[in-house]
Order: C-alpha cells, then sequence, then structure tokens
C-alpha cells in the first residue's frame, strides 16, 4: 500500500452503511492471517457479524499516509463473509 515500511496499518470496517466506521490495527507478525512475520503483508482479524462487510485500509510512515482502495472515500471494498469462510 505504501512504499516504505509503514509504522501503522488501519483496517477501517463496518456491515451497513448506517452503521459507524470501527476499526483496528492490522499486523505483519505471522498471527493475524497475514503470511509470515515481516514480509510486508498485514492481516487482521474481524467477527463475523453479518453476511456482507464494507472495508477500507490506511497505511502510513513519516512520509505520508495512503489508503487502499485509492480513491478512498469515493470507494470502498466490499465482501461476503459466508463466502470467505468457506
Amino acid at each position: 500500500i505504501i512504499e516504505k515500511r509503514p509504522t501503522r496499518v488501519k483496517l477501517y470496517y463496518r456491515y451497513a452503511d448506517d452503521q459507524d466506521w470501527q476499526w483496528m490495527y492490522m499486523y505483519d507478525d505471522g498471527k493475524h492471517n497475514d503470511g509470515e512475520a515481516n514480509d510486508d503483508k498485514y492481516g487482521a482479524v474481524v467477527e463475523a457479524v453479518g453476511s456482507d462487510i464494507e472495508y477500507f485500509v490506511q497505511a502510513e510512515n513519516n512520509g505520508g499516509m495512503t489508503y487502499e482502495p485509492r480513491n478512498y472515500p469515493q470507494e470502498r471494498y466490499t465482501a461476503n463473509l459466508d463466502e470467505l469462510n468457506q
């Protein structure tokens, strides 16, 4: 997401349009569905509430901040939790 190793990565998510955004830190420690520790892949474990989730990622370091998808807030990702957890 960010060119140089981020100092913080946050996952923002909600289960419905009328809900406030919740957030949690994402980790590169090999313990959060992120592959091996220190492999520049970040992960988080989100409790499944309902079947759909809307989300975006914010990464930052001393050089700045970026979002994924890049054109947030006009676009956000969606996923079906039933399909992801098969």
